[in-house]
């Protein structure tokens, strides 16, 4: 059983779910969804970059630190993140494959409002953001390859290479029980209907390829 002795995260999880616990017996295959985030992993540049930023060479200012640095606290934040945690736990049991789906890229609408993604922001406006992303998912898919497949978001969602376009964010659904309250405008992390279908679309073929 998939539970917690976090009484409020059970509550969560009986709101969310209408049962107390989730039983993790009985199935073809496990899909993780969310629970790592590149967004949220851009602050460990923000002060240091290494020589291997755009950035750097363009004589950016920054503390220096070495590229093994970089890619240790980037491995870091992915071995921390509840994903890698739910997923080394789901491996251990040895009951089916497992696929995962990063959390998708924020909206490009994030560009407009400074009390947003500062982080990503500030990447992505020094140039780095292609570069930084692709040390991200290369550290992600060596992290995860001897425990689950990963299932990057698709390229036409994107737009440079660290938003998803703003047609597959707008209208988002918050989690609810009527399952019709929309997300406001300054929600920017959550995919739409639409945006979910594709993603399915993906769950499916990565469960025939399996």
């Amino acid at each position: 059983m998939l539970l917690s002795d976090d009484p409020e995260i059970r509550r969560q999880i009986n709101f969310y779910n209408e049962v107390p616990a989730l039983a993790v017996t009985g199935y073809d295959a496990f899909v993780v969804v969310g629970g790592s985030s590149f967004a949220q992993l851009c602050s460990v540049q923000t002060s240091h970059r290494s020589l291997g930023f755009p950035s750097v060479a363009a004589g950016i200012p920054c503390e220096l630190c070495s590229e093994g640095f970089m890619d240790a606290m980037v491995r870091r934040r992915i071995l921390a993140s509840t994903a890698m945690r739910l997923i080394r736990r789901l491996a251990r049991l040895g009951i089916a494959p497992i696929l995962f789906l990063p959390a998708p890229l924020p909206s490009v609408e994030c560009r407009d409002d400074p009390q947003q993604e500062q982080a990503l922001l500030q990447l992505f406006r020094r140039g780095d953001g292609a570069s930084f992303h692709q040390r991200y998912l290369h550290h992600l898919h060596e992290l995860m390859s001897d425990l689950a497949v990963v299932i990057e978001q698709p390229p036409d969602t994107m737009v440079h290479e660290v938003f998803t376009r703003s047609e597959w964010m707008r209208g988002s659904l918050r989690l609810n029980s009527r399952q019709d309250v929309q997300h406001g405008r300054a929600e920017y992390s959550h995919g739409n209907t639409r945006f979910g279908a594709r993603r399915i679309d993906q769950i499916l073929a990565g469960l025939q390829a399996l």
